[in-house]
């Protein structure tokens, strides 16, 4: 069964952490930090943000078009069908998964991506402030 979370604004300081639960790994809206079994994995940045924009959308199919959005800006100039297929290319390897036989990440070809494995969604509680109330 897959729990989608709730739509976030993705590594925004000020907003709800939520850690993103899948297989043996977990995934920090905030920070974008990846860990499997708490061990820190190392992901660039733009494949970082593929992967949370996945993992917060899970059962739902991301169109390569909400990724060109979401990862580059009009003026940018870059070739971007390559771009994002280096980014899922990087994550596959990272997480372990499999173009042909997807545990995590299901292609649909020539429109985007899904991410396909159960997802659990766990509100990270905020510190309490040490200010005194006035």
């Amino acid at each position: 069964m897959l729990q989608s979370g709730p739509k976030v604004r993705i590594l925004d300081p000020k907003s709800q952490e939520y850690s993103y639960q899948f297989g043996n790994f977990e995934l920090s809206s905030k920070t974008g930090q990846l860990r499997k079994g708490g061990i820190a994995l190392r992901l660039p940045p733009q494949p970082t943000l593929v992967l949370l924009r996945l993992v917060s959308r899970s059962g739902e199919l991301v169109t390569r078009e909400d990724l060109r959005q979401e990862l580059w800006t009009d003026n940018t100039n870059v070739d971007f069908e390559l771009g994002v297929n280096r980014c899922i290319r990087r994550i596959r390897a990272t997480i372990l998964d499999d173009a042909d036989s997807p545990r995590y990440i299901e292609t649909v070809p020539r429109v985007g991506y899904r991410f396909i494995a159960p997802v659990h969604c766990i509100p990270v509680p905020q510190p309490e402030s040490n200010l005194p109330v006035a």
